[in-house]
């Protein structure tokens, strides 16, 4: 319950607060998208949000990619379909903004 209050009231003020933000001084990022992408997505983000020149980090940015490029995410025990229905519900509000589909049809292994 506390992790699932925690985001629920941090994204809540958040969003309250969204309009206070100059949009030239924002840009949302997929985890997703920055991992499949990082120097396409950090080109966006430094347009984004003026930053200047691109081209003059893009050689740091790379190095990382590349030094990074076997690291491998945590992998966490499969979810129950219980708990994913609870986040399905609890965290609509957020799935739905941001565009996550929680799967809350298939058990999980073992199940």
């Amino acid at each position: 319950d506390y992790v699932f209050d925690n985001l629920t009231r941090m994204y809540e003020a958040f969003e309250a607060d969204r309009h206070l933000i100059p949009p030239d001084n924002y840009s949302e990022v997929r985890y997703e998208d920055l991992v499949a992408d990082t120097v396409g997505v950090m080109h966006d983000v430094y347009r984004k949000l003026d930053l200047g020149a691109f081209n003059d980090v893009r050689p740091a940015i790379e190095a990382y990619v590349e030094q990074n490029k076997g690291y491998q995410t945590n992998k966490f025990k499969q979810l129950s379909l219980e708990l994913r229905q609870q986040i399905a519900t609890r965290w609509k509000a957020y799935a739905d903004r941001y565009g996550y589909q929680i799967d809350t049809t298939t058990p999980a292994a073992g199940q």
